[in-house]
């Protein structure tokens, strides 16, 4: 329920999710950028996700293709870690 309701938040809202290893920030977060593409109609080009690691950002580039099933999409997504 909760993860539903930042996924389905409106597009202007700035979100903070805080929760311990393991809730589901990651898919979380993943499914909030394929919805605010898919159906708010953002684009690519300016979401900008920051994680801490690269593997991280790997991780969350494959998830975002998996919901949106279009991988041409998810290059323009601005995903980097804290320190780039």
């Amino acid at each position: 329920e909760e993860q539903k309701r930042i996924i389905d938040a409106p597009p202007n809202d700035r979100l903070l999710v805080d929760a311990g290893p393991g809730t589901g920030k990651t898919a979380t977060a993943c499914a909030r950028i394929a919805s605010l593409i898919a159906f708010a109609r953002i684009e690519p080009t300016e979401i900008w996700l920051v994680s801490f690691t690269r593997t991280a950002v790997h991780e969350l580039r494959k998830r975002i293709v998996t919901y949106l099933g279009n991988p041409g999409v998810v290059a323009g997504l601005k995903i980097a870690t804290i320190d780039t």
